[in-house]
């Protein structure tokens, strides 16, 4: 932006040609719009590629051009399809930053590199071609000389795309959309009976909308030089040469290119082909504010227009659009005149002719007769280009001069602002000078006692090192001990586990032994039994008999020697019995001696943790000691239940042995003597063993873990097995 030398710059954007446009049948058109302000290419018939090959220029000023590029303001550019009542359908666009422009000292349009640019906010079928257009985007110097040369070629039609006039007469709409209103003045008439009368509207856009500043030459022209003209279009008759002009709801619209306020008129036609119907009372009236050298110029550059739209329903189209030819007006100083004009549809065909009478009044000086125009509600006048320059020049003035008067006052403002502030900041920094004084005091002491803190905390973490270490060690001291004490508790109670299973499978070995013997029993009793019964049948058939003394004397014989067996056996079965007792006493008594030992063990222990503060570890171990306890009272119970059920049997054998017919009373008695003697001796020695391990345990210089307790405690087992 630095390289342009000119205070007005030109934005040009070369649309170059389109691709990917098969999906597409309609003509299209490309609208482009900067900030607010549009203009458009003309319509192109469908094609694959579409050749636009146009330039659409903005004349704007360089610093508001400068606003527009840091603003980031876009230039947007649409693609339109064009369908046959004039409709624009929109197809998509695309969005071009003013800082990707080409900036040119001088005009350099060939040099311009273009790039494709894909459209945006297509619909679903047309994204399978991606539809592109070819941009050139550039910012030139504006050169007067060159630029009244160059836009003097451009067409009536890009003239008229312009609604703020011709771009020969001032630089690029930078404005704002029109706040101008839609003013349709519609009637409906009949060919035969007028029952309104005429409506006239005209409208204009207002200065007000200007937003730049232009470029306007120094010999303008004085307010007395604008005067006010009206010119009156008055229809007189319309004559059909196609049907497509014969229709029943007809709407006749007069419009002017620098207006978008139109006058509508609805006849009632009844017309038929080659007859020219009279119309009356159908016209416009426009209002002009232009000098008298310029009104001219102004008609005939924008002259106004004629369009002919077939009602139907609520649907308009547009059958035929006429300009009129204002060039007779000027010729020979004709104020008035009436010509035939040719009507066109939009194929280019002549479908009829239309009678029209213009009239063109001259008011005078406009700010004279401005008072004395009679109101006819026509709307804001016309203006002519230098008039609307001339206004917009004194407002530029003025606005530069309440900007200055503005800059003045605001750089007193500012002035007495910035004093009052500096007095605050005073004051301010004062106060923040003690604060930040009394902050370092504070600072320091705080310091201060932020070195005391760390002292003592590090003295204190030395402590507690110490401190830890002891502990460590004492914990360790303690897991150690703990996990002796726990190692011999386990091989006590494995020891005592496996004695006990030792006695338990010497008494399954003695039981299956007892139920072999109970087996031989009962079958020498079966037998004994058949024995007596057959004695018993002997017996009767003796007694049936007269039985002899010695017969008598044997029976009684017998009969005492079966009595004395009996008591021999009654007696045997009672020492045994004792015997049995004594040895379920001694096995009771040592049981409860090795409890109350590991008690007395326990005890010692959970004493010892207790002093140790531990006795939390061993809470686990003392439960699975109770719980090996309780499993050896239940073995006890199994061994207690075990041995009254040997007792009984070998009860019932001896009950059955000694009957008085007894075969091998002797054989018996014999073996009941040498067990006798056995069991005699074994009680000795273990009274013995029991006596010596009692007085060893009484001395207190032994305990049950000694190994000569222990020796003691395994042959009292041994003999107790046996």
């Amino acid at each position: 932006m630095e390289e342009l030398a000119n205070s007005d710059v030109r934005v040009v954007l070369n649309i170059k040609e389109g691709k990917g446009f098969e999906q597409i049948l309609l003509p299209t058109l490309i609208v482009a719009t900067l900030n607010g302000h549009s203009l458009e290419t003309d319509i192109i018939e469908p094609n694959s590629n579409p050749e636009y090959d146009h330039d659409l220029v903005w004349e704007v000023d360089k610093n508001r051009l400068r606003k527009m590029r840091s603003g980031q303001v876009p230039l947007k550019i649409e693609c339109f399809a064009v369908k046959s009542n004039n409709i624009k359908e929109k197809l998509g666009y695309l969005l071009l930053s003013l800082r990707s422009a080409q900036v040119f000292a001088k005009s350099g349009i060939d040099n311009v590199k273009a790039n494709w640019h894909k459209l945006l906010g297509l619909k679903s079928e047309l994204k399978i071609h991606k539809p592109e257009l070819l941009l050139a985007l550039s910012i030139h110097d504006l050169e007067a000389t060159s630029v009244n040369a160059q836009l003097e070629n451009y067409s009536e039609i890009d003239c008229h795309r312009n609604p703020a006039g011709d771009f020969r007469k001032y630089g690029i709409q930078m404005f704002n959309p029109p706040n101008g209103c839609n003013n349709i003045n519609k009637h409906t008439l009949n060919s035969d009976l007028v029952r309104d009368q005429l409506v006239k509207a005209t409208y204009s856009h207002s200065v007000d909308t200007l937003l730049c500043q232009s470029n306007i030459d120094n010999s303008s022209k004085s307010v007395e030089a604008y005067h006010c003209y009206y010119l009156n279009i008055l229809l007189i008759a319309i004559k059909a040469i196609s049907s497509k002009l014969i229709i029943p709801n007809m709407e006749i619209r007069f419009h002017h290119p620098k207006t978008e306020v139109t006058s509508a008129f609805h006849p009632k036609i009844l017309a038929s082909l080659g007859e020219k119907v009279k119309l009356q009372n159908i016209g416009c009236k426009l209002q002009f504010i232009s000098a008298t050298d310029e009104i001219k110029q102004l008609l005939l550059n924008f002259p106004p227009k004629i369009s002919i739209y077939k009602v139907e329903g609520s649907t308009k189209t547009c059958i035929s659009e006429s300009k009129i030819n204002t060039k007779e007006l000027f010729c020979q100083n004709k104020m008035e005149y009436q010509y035939n004009i040719p009507l066109y549809d939009i194929e280019h065909n002549n479908i009829g002719n239309l009678d029209v009478m213009l009239n063109l009044q001259d008011y005078g000086p406009y700010y004279k007769i401005k008072k004395t125009i009679p109101n006819e509600n026509l709307g804001p006048p016309i203006l002519d280009d230098s008039l609307a320059y001339k206004i917009v020049d004194e407002l530029e003035t003025w606005k530069e001069r309440q900007m200055e008067i503005f800059k003045v006052e605001l750089k007193r403002k500012e002035d007495r602002h910035l004093n009052l502030l500096s007095q605050e900041w005073q004051k301010h920094r004062e106060n923040l000078e003690t604060k930040l004084a009394c902050s370092v005091e504070q600072c320091k002491m705080l310091a201060n006692s932020l070195n005391n803190a760390t002292e003592d905390l590090r003295t204190r973490r030395l402590k507690s090192l110490e401190k830890e270490t002891r502990l460590i060690k004492a914990n360790e001291d303690l897991q150690w001990r703990y996990d002796t004490k726990l190692h011999e508790l386990k091989e006590s109670f494995q020891m005592v586990q496996e004695e006990l299973m030792t006695k338990i499978d010497a008494l399954e070995k003695r039981k299956t032994a007892l139920e072999t013997q109970t087996e031989q029993l009962s079958t020498e009793n079966e037998k004994l039994q058949l024995l007596v019964s057959k004695q018993s049948e002997e017996l009767e058939t003796y007694q049936k008999g007269s039985l002899t003394q010695d017969q008598t004397a044997n029976l009684l014989q017998e009969l005492k020697t079966l009595e004395k067996k009996l008591q021999n056996a009654q007696e045997s079965k009672s020492f045994f019995k004792e015997q049995w007792a004594k040895a379920v006493r001694e096995i009771h008594r040592m049981k409860m001696e090795h409890q109350q030992a590991i008690q007395v063990q326990i005890k010692n222990s959970k004493e010892e943790l207790q002093n140790l503060d531990l006795e939390e570890i061993l809470s686990a171990d003392s439960t699975a000691l109770t719980n090996d306890q309780i499993l050896l009272n239940e073995i006890q119970k199994e061994i207690d239940v075990i041995k009254p059920k040997a007792y009984l049997i070998e009860k019932d054998v001896y009950s059955q042995v000694f009957t008085p017919n007894s075969v091998g009373s002797k054989i018996s008695q014999n073996a009941n003597k040498g067990i006798l003697k056995r069991s005699d001796e074994q009680d000795e020695r273990l009274q013995a063993l029991v006596e010596e391990r009692d007085s060893l345990l009484k001395t207190g210089s032994y305990t049950i873990d000694d190994t000569v307790i222990m020796k003691l405690n395994n042959e009292i087992r041994s003999l107790m097995m046996k």
